[in-house]
């Protein structure tokens, strides 16, 4: 489990823009850590602190977050990215954690594959006492997705047709904190991302 010292070299605090939820919202909140159910991709381990304008730890938040396999697919709804979409039944790359003391969630998925139009990315919601305090979306680095997606079953769809400079939903992702930090995670045979998440908690979520 990720602890503070691990979000301290980020040196980062800012409450987070509100960004769309997307086509593609969570139907049903699942609280688990492992969200992959055994979808293929470069392993990814999430790291996710929420804190207060502040900077000061939020105990006790839902964090959620939702992304889309390596073919560009959402679990959940028939999204007809592929002629293989898997539909209405389906949960894989959902879930839900709670934040610890420190505000920290970890969860356990793939690196996101893309669809046209947009940057790679993460959906996540943040609620704090049955209220949604924010909803937004978190980047990489394109270079990483360069990388990422040359590779293994990525390699197939070829390099993301949209940059981070060119995302239809984030605005300079970079200014406005929405990049993970991303490094080798040996343990995991993959990489880690993190990112602080500020919010105001007493915030309602459009």
């Amino acid at each position: 489990m990720f602890t503070a010292a691990d979000f301290e070299p980020l040196d980062v605090c800012r409450v987070l823009p509100e960004l769309m939820a997307g086509p593609f919202p969570t139907k049903v909140q699942m609280e688990r850590r492992d969200i992959t159910e055994g979808r293929s991709g470069e392993p990814l381990r999430v790291g996710i602190r929420v804190v207060d304008r502040s900077c000061i730890p939020i105990p006790g938040a839902a964090v959620e977050i939702w992304h889309c396999d390596v073919d560009g697919d959402y679990s959940s709804y028939l999204d007809g990215v592929t002629p293989d979409d898997d539909g209405e039944t389906t949960t894989f790359l959902r879930g839900t954690q709670t934040t610890n003391a420190d505000g920290i969630v970890e969860f356990v998925t793939i690196w996101p594959g893309w669809y046209p139009g947009r940057a790679i990315h993460i959906h996540s919601r943040v609620h704090v006492e049955d209220r949604t305090v924010l909803t937004t979306q978190y980047l990489f680095d394109d270079d990483l997705n360069t990388e990422v997606t040359a590779t293994g079953p990525y390699a197939q769809h070829g390099p993301p047709d949209t940059p981070n400079a060119d995302d239809s939903v984030a605005d300079d992702p970079a200014a406005q904190g929405l990049l993970f930090s991303v490094a080798d995670d040996p343990a995991l045979k993959g990489r880690r991302a993190l990112i602080v998440v500020g919010v105001d908690p007493a915030a309602e979520s459009a």
